[in-house]
């Protein structure tokens, strides 16, 4: 159950960004996503190396560690 929210979570961040692309940056779709997808992580780096206390960095790496990257891939079809 657990892959499925993070799935879910997944597809909202790709429209969120997929939207900001189409209105804002006009990149292509595939480039835009690209760089929302690393603008997103250097600001999330950004906060967890300016507010520390927050421990971003550890909750990101722990949610990555628990998903089973292999069954979610091959599964998903």
């Amino acid at each position: 159950m657990y892959v499925l929210g993070a799935t879910a979570v997944l597809f909202g961040l790709a429209a969120a960004f997929g939207l900001f692309n189409h209105h804002v940056l006009r990149l292509p779709f595939t480039i835009g996503l690209l760089v929302s997808g690393l603008s997103a992580s250097l600001v999330m780096l950004g906060v967890d190396a300016l507010v520390p206390s927050l421990g971003l960095a550890s909750v990101a790496r722990a949610v990555v560690q628990e998903v089973d990257f292999a069954n979610a891939i091959l599964t998903a079809c």
